[in-house]
């Protein structure tokens, strides 16, 4: 099937949703170009005018993609508790994750959210390191939930990270006395 006069996010997303769907059923080793190629619809030609021969930049482009059309539809909630907004649609979109740990594609999960979390252009540099905390900080708590079979909830997670902060702030004041 050929698509035509299509527009360029479009034709990524077929490319996109090609991939996953090839990553749900076998080793991401073993998907080439032009199966990627044959499941979305296009041919080579296509996929290398949008990508190159890393099949991470797919997944690169979904996820930031994912992330910013979820941002969009509910910004209020995400200016409100930003976190947890994201840990919501991470929630939604699990199975996905799911993938990327049983492929083990984590270090992806990683470049999305620095993508997603790290230094803008627009951004004073001094924010930098802080931003990059950042970054740190939702990669260890997502890939610990990858690890764990994304089982808890965006409720549950929020729980254990503010109940984790107090045990900390006591053990620290602890050690203090």
């Amino acid at each position: 099937m050929r698509h035509k006069n299509q527009s360029n996010e479009f034709i990524k997303e077929c490319f996109c949703t090609a991939y996953m769907k090839l990553l749900q059923k076998k080793p991401k080793g073993d998907i080439t170009i032009t199966e990627i190629c044959d499941a979305a619809g296009f041919g080579r030609t296509t996929y290398y005018r949008h990508f190159t021969n890393n099949k991470d930049e797919m997944i690169i482009y979904i996820g930031v993609k994912r992330w910013l059309e979820y941002k969009e539809a509910h910004l209020d909630e995400v200016k409100e508790n930003e976190g947890y907004q994201f840990f919501v649609h991470l929630h939604n979109h699990k199975q996905y994750m799911m993938i990327l740990g049983r492929q083990d594609l984590i270090s992806v999960l990683f470049k999305i959210l620095y993508k997603i979390f790290g230094l803008k252009s627009d951004e004073d540099e001094s924010l930098r390191y802080t931003r990059d905390l950042l970054v740190g900080m939702y990669f260890g708590v997502t890939y610990d939930w990858i690890l764990h079979g994304c089982v808890d909830t965006p409720e549950e997670i929020k729980e254990k990270i503010e109940k984790g902060i107090a045990l900390a702030a006591q053990e620290h004041t602890r050690n203090i006395n």
